[in-house]
């Protein structure tokens, strides 16, 4: 896993809508709080936690619990998103959600099928467009910077 920064270095591109940020991707979907949903063989649903009245998402694969991982408490009222991709001929999970204020941050994490966790992490710029590349995924902020995660 390698992430690489680069300075307003793209042009502004149009922003994705911040409710589909996967929008790009071919399999994509938006998790539901009070139901469970499904995405290929993937099931998302959230669990309390009972420690600070915040979130864990809670991810089955092929109906094995892979995943039980906190969102951070300024994601828990927003939106989560996920997407199921095929990098370099392997299979990831990415799991996004946007903040609950005007700040437009978002939390990002890329997952193994079995639930190992790549890649987690609270960005600080709003995100305007996620891409799919040959060898992970690229990230523009509205800044004008960008972000490559390669798997």
């Amino acid at each position: 896993m390698q992430t690489e920064m680069t300075k307003d270095s793209v042009p502004r591109q149009s922003r994705t809508d911040r409710n589909n940020y996967f929008a790009d991707f071919e399999d994509h979907v938006h998790i539901r709080r009070s139901t469970p949903t499904r995405l290929g063989s993937y099931e998302f649903n959230f669990v309390r936690s009972g420690t600070d009245n915040g979130f864990l998402i809670q991810v089955h694969n092929d109906g094995l619990r892979v995943l039980l991982e906190r969102i951070p408490s300024a994601f828990y009222m927003g939106d989560l998103q996920a997407s199921q991709v095929k990098i370099a001929g392997r299979e990831y999970l990415l799991l996004a959600a946007n903040s609950r204020t005007s700040t437009h941050r978002m939390w990002l994490g890329i997952f193994r099928p079995n639930g190992s966790k790549l890649y987690a992490a609270s960005l600080e710029q709003s995100v305007r467009r996620i891409l799919q590349t040959e060898d992970g995924v690229s990230l523009f902020f509205s800044s004008g910077d960008s972000m490559r995660i390669k798997i």
